[in-house]
């Protein structure tokens, strides 16, 4: 489901949008200083000169700089961020395999660890050949399955995230 090259190309995006939010970024940053430095130059030359604009201009952009790293994370950053993480965990972390029979996908998403997934449905059978219910992850971003009802599958997991399904 997941490749190297997907997660080279989720990094090379994540690296594109903090450099488009630190370019603002340093303007402000910018702002900021050359406010604090006019200002002192100022006070310097005359302490009784109003620098009532100049401290304006550092609050300011003070503020801007806070709203821009604030919500350009969380907007644009942590989302791709935590798929990252997900990513990561499918082609790198520990894994597990385990056979069942496909039952349903829920059409609805929900959220687990930041990342979008819909719930697959499924029977195992235990060591004892006892069957039990069981839920998987299965990634939104990925495109459903169409399998039949008791249709055999091996599952490859992480959690309870699919890294991998083959039909049998």
């Amino acid at each position: 489901m997941y490749t190297n090259q997907e997660l080279e190309q989720l990094r090379s995006q994540i690296s594109k949008r903090w450099a488009v939010l630190l370019l603002p970024c340093l303007l402000c940053l910018f702002l900021i200083v050359l406010g604090f430095i006019r200002r002192g130059m100022v006070l310097q030359a005359d302490y009784d000169a109003d620098v009532s604009s100049l401290e304006l201009l550092i609050t300011v952009s003070g503020a801007v700089l806070g709203c821009l790293l604030i919500s350009g994370w969380d907007l644009c950053i942590k989302p791709l961020r935590r798929y990252e993480v997900h990513m990561n965990a499918m082609l790198n972390g520990i894994t597990h395999k385990v056979e069942c029979q496909f039952r349903s996908v829920d059409q609805e998403t929900s959220t687990v660890d930041g990342v979008v997934f819909y719930t697959m449905n499924v029977v195992c059978v235990d060591d004892e050949g006892e069957p039990y219910d069981r839920i998987f992850y299965w990634d939104a971003e990925k495109a459903l399955p169409h399998w039949p009802e008791g249709q055999r599958l091996l599952v490859t997991f992480h959690d309870r995230q699919l890294a991998a399904v083959e039909a049998l």
